[in-house]
Order: C-alpha cells, then sequence, then structure tokens
C-alpha cells in the first residue's frame, strides 16, 4: 500500500510541534511559511526557536508535553531525542487528527518529503522511508537543473491561463492553448510579452 500524495492548506490551521532541536527548527520553519498557527513544547530550544517565541510568530511552551497538549489540534509533530516520548505523542493522537513522527515515519499518518520551492512551483520528493538522505539529494539535484527564471515563468504560465480562462473558448481550443503555450521560445520575457499584447490574434492561430 501507497501513500497518497496531497498538497495542505494549513493557513490559520493549528501545529502543535513538540522538540526545539535541529530537526524541530526545520519543521517548525515550514509551518510558519505555510501560514499555520504553531506551538511548540520544549525545555530547551535553538536561537531561532527562541527568537521566533520573542517575536511572537510562535507560542513556545517552556516545559514537557503532557498528554492534554495534544487536544484540540490539527496537525502534531513529534521531533524529541526521546523515542519513549514520541510514542506516547502517538498514541495520545485522535483518529481526526495528523502526526508525523520525525526520524521514524512509520509511527505517524503522514510524513514530509523533501521539497523545492520556486515561487509558484513546488516540488516534493518522497521515498516511502526507504532513504531520506536520497530524497534530499535527489531534490538538491533536480533544484540545480531548475532553469533560473521558473519563477517569472510560471507567473507568466498564471497570467496567461487567467486570460484563457475568461474567454469564451471551447474545451478543445483552450486546451490546446494551454498546451502550445508551453513552447521552449515562451520562457523568454519579450516572447511572453508579445503574446499576451497580441493574445486575441494567437488565440486564433491555434
Amino acid at each position: 500500500m501507497t501513500d497518497y500524495p496531497l498538497n495542505l492548506n494549513l493557513a490559520g490551521k493549528t501545529a502543535l510541534v513538540v522538540g526545539g532541536g535541529h530537526v524541530a527548527t526545520r519543521k517548525i520553519r515550514s509551518l510558519i511559511d505555510c501560514g499555520a498557527q504553531v506551538t511548540v513544547i520544549c525545555e530547551k530550544a535553538s536561537d531561532q526557536v527562541q527568537e521566533w517565541a520573542e517575536q511572537g510568530v510562535i507560542l513556545w511552551k517552556k516545559r514537557q508535553w503532557k498528554r492534554t497538549d495534544s487536544e484540540d489540534v490539527l496537525l502534531i509533530i513529534a521531533a524529541t531525542d526521546s523515542e519513549k516520548v514520541n510514542a506516547e505523542i502517538t498514541e495520545s493522537v485522535q483518529p481526526n487528527q495528523l502526526i508525523c513522527v520525525a526520524g521514524d515515519a512509520s509511527l505517524g499518518n503522514f510524513s514530509v518529503p523533501a521539497v523545492i520551492r520556486r515561487g509558484r512551483l513546488t516540488i516534493t520528493v518522497a521515498t516511502d522511508g526507504a532513504s531520506p538522505y536520497y530524497a534530499k539529494k535527489l531534490r538538491d539535484e533536480i533544484e540545480h537543473d531548475l532553469s533560473g527564471n521558473v519563477e517569472e515563468y510560471l507567473d507568466f504560465l498564471f497570467l496567461f491561463r487567467q486570460q484563457i480562462l475568461k474567454k469564451n473558448l471551447s474545451s478543445n481550443l483552450r486546451k490546446t492553448c494551454l498546451k502550445n503555450v508551453l513552447q521552449s521560445k515562451y520562457l523568454h520575457r519579450n516572447e511572453q510579452i508579445e503574446l499576451l499584447k497580441n493574445l486575441d490574434e494567437w488565440i486564433k492561430n491555434q
């Protein structure tokens, strides 16, 4: 049985991270970037976690985790250096909650893949727990090969798609336009500007 990949909108949603070390800090950063409301529970935290707490970016409870901490939270990440505590956190989770155990994905019901983010582009790499290090290595190789202007290109494709969807086109013509705009020449900014400026004429030629 394989995992089901998905992108989860966590904006404004509650997230709990138990732990404050290097691994926990990386997980917390990702949650902050996604707009989650993050609570961190640990007795000792990295300088970065302390800084986030001082800035009000996260809520840091400087103490040990207790079972009631897991209540009324959508997503939980157990990132302590104690297998016993991580197991206790997992056992406290209800069926409608998401739990990830850093270092042992099999204990939770979701895992976090290696991620590349470039503007509107998100690429994830996972190995079903076989080798997180290989996933990171492959992620780095993919990121190295990405076009330098991929962010600007995707902004153009987004604008183009919005314009196409506003027009009263047949389903087939709409699909044709959305496919043909992927020609390599439209990687160049001047070609993008020219196409958008003469979009109606361009559509007639498809």
